[in-house]
């Protein structure tokens, strides 16, 4: 029945915004827990990677991925992996088929850079400005069935920051949008 359906749609996308602002509270408040521990950065993302590869493949959106070297860093592989999910998600989300999303990490004095960029289309400047902000979405994104709450980038860049890193999000050479995450190798 088309209307149960409809019914359980909602109460998934209900679920989730709720989610989404219990953990947003929590990290606004400091009361998130991270457990941080020496991880391998490069095990963890290819797992992110290899969990995206199926769905990815299905949406005809190729990811290239390249780390050249494993790196440690004290992190909470939990709060990580959530953050990569979200910003591969988001990529799948708005990324055009056929495309494709490249992730990239380089090694800098005491810190990792991890990239990813996609291929078009692209938020309008001033949209790619307030990404982060919470229940910001983009005029394109204005889609129940395929926007999500808003809240997602904003909880990305809180985990980042309880890790000591920053996020910034830019126009990537590809044509679509980059994030550009910088972790401390050593915290």
């Amino acid at each position: 029945d088309k209307t149960m359906a409809s019914l359980h749609e909602e109460t998934l996308h209900l679920n989730k915004l709720v989610d989404d602002l219990h953990t947003l509270s929590l990290s606004d408040a400091g009361a998130l827990n991270y457990h941080m521990q020496a991880l391998d950065i490069q095990s963890l993302l290819q797992q992110v990677v290899d969990d995206f590869s199926t769905r990815a493949a299905e949406q005809h959106i190729r990811i290239e991925y390249q780390i050249n070297n494993s790196t440690t860093l004290q992190g909470d592989s939990t709060r990580l992996q959530q953050l990569f999910y979200n910003l591969i998600e988001n990529s799948l989300r708005y990324t055009d088929a056929p495309g494709q999303l490249d992730i990239h990490c380089s090694l800098g004095s005491g810190e990792i850079s991890i990239t990813l960029e996609d291929t078009p289309p692209v938020p309008a400047e001033e949209d790619i400005k307030q990404l982060f902000e919470r229940f910001y979405r983009t005029e394109s994104s204005r889609n129940r069935k395929t926007g999500g709450s808003g809240l997602g980038l904003a909880i990305c860049r809180n985990i980042v920051e309880a890790h000591q890193g920053s996020i910034k999000a830019y126009l990537a050479p590809s044509g679509g949008l980059g994030i550009c995450i910088t972790l401390p190798t050593v915290i």
